[in-house]
């Protein structure tokens, strides 16, 4: 489940799904480019800093856990990147992230939009990801 950039919203969302009964991922969204301001957390740093707190507070519980969230990769600096990686690796933590919510999206993050990361295909040669693009022709 993705939450909110704010540490203590997320908490509270994992508390109330826990009084709930109801287990699963829950996670703070990571982002500091290309979205609205008040949608953003300030740097990388920060975004990082905020995840590494929150993990703090959450990592001992058992029902609601905690997945590490990348909201989207145009969203995300690769400096943001680097430092989720980073704490991945160290923690173990499962990743869950957006391949695109719309056309434009996905257009950044593969072949068409590979100048925006200054490659060719940003997704294809430097992630792994599973992916379903349902489309008319795949309902028939």
């Amino acid at each position: 489940m993705f939450a909110t950039i704010h540490r203590d919203a997320t908490v509270l969302l994992m508390d109330l799904l826990e009084k709930a009964g109801i287990c699963g991922f829950a996670g703070k969204v990571c982002m500091d480019r290309n979205c609205p301001d008040d949608y953003r957390q300030e740097d990388a740093r920060t975004s990082a800093e905020e995840t590494r707190k929150w993990y703090e507070t959450v990592k001992d519980r058992t029902m609601m856990q905690m997945i590490l969230t990348p909201r989207l990769l145009p969203s995300c600096s690769d400096e943001l990147m680097e430092q989720l990686g980073k704490f991945q690796r160290e923690t173990g933590l499962y990743v869950q992230s957006h391949l695109s919510e719309n056309s434009e999206a996905l257009y950044l993050g593969t072949k068409g939009g590979g100048s925006f990361f200054g490659q060719v295909g940003s997704f294809e040669e430097g992630y792994e990801f599973d992916a379903v693009v349902l489309n008319d022709a795949s309902r028939k």
